[in-house]
């Protein structure tokens, strides 16, 4: 079933490592690690709710796709709350609505990769405006949103290379430093708790 134009969703699609199905479930369950656990410098998150509450913040649906290298195809795990008011049960669904199954077929294509999809947008109420109103506020929107990423990842773009696309577009880096336009001041030193602390502004 084509999705259609009618079909507002969210979905971050990269070319990482991607996970196996056992990663990915664990991933995908609602607060896997305790405070108390050990904790690596790499973690990105400490109580294992980030993705799904973020996301089921924004939408009624999630579906991640995700594919390791020397695999075929990317595993699916979908959290739905339709599905779960119906059944009652917090089942965790592996198949893909037709929208995600589009992002999950670039992850197929992909040598390795995850897709994060969430549809059913409900806090985005500008999706209720009539045409005109919703393109010019979805263009500002999306401006908005290209700015910010464009800022929060400048040093990954500019000196790592780090490719982000809004649709198709490659978003640029955005220094909110200006250091290359910047005039280097002495260095000073503050004190502070009985600690030095060197300052190159």
């Amino acid at each position: 079933v084509d999705p259609g134009p009618a079909s507002p969703h969210i979905a971050v699609v990269d070319n990482g490592r991607g996970m196996s199905s056992e990663r990915l479930v664990e991933a995908m369950r609602m607060g896997t690690v305790g405070p108390l656990a050990s904790r690596g410098s790499t973690d990105l998150g400490r109580f294992g709710l980030g993705l799904k509450t973020a996301s089921l913040s924004q939408g009624r649906s999630l579906t991640v796709a995700t594919k390791e290298e020397h695999r075929r195809s990317p595993a699916v795990r979908r959290w739905d709350l339709a599905h779960v008011r119906a059944v009652s049960d917090w089942q965790l669904l592996d198949d893909p609505t037709p929208v995600a199954q589009s992002f999950a077929d670039q992850v197929e294509a992909l040598p390795h990769g995850t897709a994060v999809i969430i549809e059913n947008l409900d806090r985005a109420s500008f999706l209720e405006l009539p045409g005109p109103q919703l393109v010019v506020h979805l263009a500002a929107v999306l401006e908005t949103v290209r700015l910010h990423l464009g800022m929060v990842f400048h040093r990954f773009i500019s000196e790592d290379g780090l490719q982000i696309r809004l649709g198709e577009s490659l978003i640029p880096a955005w220094d909110p430093y200006l250091v290359e336009v910047s005039t280097r001041l002495p260095q000073e030193t503050l004190h502070f708790r009985g600690q030095s602390i060197d300052v190159v502004p």
